[in-house]
């Protein structure tokens, strides 16, 4: 349940940041993504163990720390895989879910708050 100190879910990006920011996530998807599990509070991505995946997750989930801090964004880095797990109070799991079903080749945008 949200509170009165809890930030909106919305996304703070404007289009073309948007843009940007998704086809950032679809390459690193496209380029080492193991799996994609819903979970009842969002959901987990697990990928290969490439340094250069890593760094870009690393970055992604910075970004998305700040434009979307309605969700708790974290990173876990092993030598087996990395994974990027985001979490949600109840009303900002469904759009998680939404955030993250698109494909590559699914270029419609997923827009919190709108």
């Amino acid at each position: 349940m949200m509170t009165a100190n809890d930030p909106p879910i919305a996304c703070t990006l404007g289009d073309d940041d948007l843009t940007i920011r998704q086809e950032s996530w679809f390459a690193v998807m496209a380029a080492a993504l193991r799996s994609k599990t819903a979970t009842p509070t969002g959901i987990r991505l697990e990928f290969d163990p490439d340094p250069e995946a890593a760094h870009t997750l690393l970055d992604l989930v910075a970004s998305e720390r700040s434009c979307c801090a309605w969700a708790s964004w974290s990173l876990t880095n092993t030598q087996h895989s990395t994974s990027v797990e985001v979490d949600a109070d109840e009303s900002g799991v469904p759009v998680i879910h939404a955030m993250f079903e698109q494909t590559p080749d699914d270029r419609r945008s997923v827009r919190p708050g709108r």
